[in-house]
């Protein structure tokens, strides 16, 4: 009984030994997963980290108190990237990679503007962007005529007229018996 029992003890001992070792491995590949995963979350917030901001406003140039413009739009040249005014003609372009760029802003009436401006990681770059009146626009003259000769429009001037009124169209005209009345 005691060689048996020896034996046993040898085959748990043995077994011990390989779960030992396997919880060995565990821990060296939870160890290294572990290393790894934080090598890369610290690197994609390095990376994250490594970009700035524009922001700024966009003013009317010509008006005395330097009205702001909503609705303007911005773009960065060479980047796919841009943003619109708001109410009070603010405006932010975030995640912009460090480097020197020109910022392109439209807006209808008005010249477009080119500024340079040089973007550095982890800051905001302020503008503040003067807009300048096209002054193409010229006077424009709306004429319009107004139809009364139509069965409708009779019918619409009586219901609109604040007197009593009586009318006859042209299409009544040709529709009764005396086509030629006149």
């Amino acid at each position: 009984m005691n060689t048996v029992n020896k034996t046993k003890y040898k085959q748990i001992d043995s077994w011990k030994i390989v779960l030992f070792d396997l919880h060995k491995t565990n821990k060296k590949y939870n160890l290294h997963r572990g290393v790894f995963l934080i090598l890369l979350l610290s690197w994609s917030l390095v990376t994250l980290a490594q970009t700035g901001k524009i922001t700024g406003q966009i003013i009317d140039k010509d008006t005395s108190n330097k009205e702001t413009m909503i609705g303007a739009n911005i773009g960065i040249q060479g980047l796919n990237l841009g943003s619109a005014t708001d109410m009070d003609g603010n405006f932010e372009i975030a995640n912009v990679p460090p480097g020197s760029y020109n910022i392109v802003v439209s807006y209808v009436g008005y010249k477009t503007t080119t500024q340079k401006v040089v973007v550095i990681a982890n800051e905001t770059t302020k503008l503040q962007v003067p807009m300048e009146n096209e002054g193409r626009l010229a006077e424009v003259e709306v004429v319009g005529t107004k139809i009364t000769q139509t069965e409708r429009a009779v019918l619409k001037e009586m219901k609109v007229s604040t007197s009593v009124i009586s009318g006859i169209s042209r299409e009544q005209i040709t529709r009764g018996q005396d086509r030629d009345a006149a």
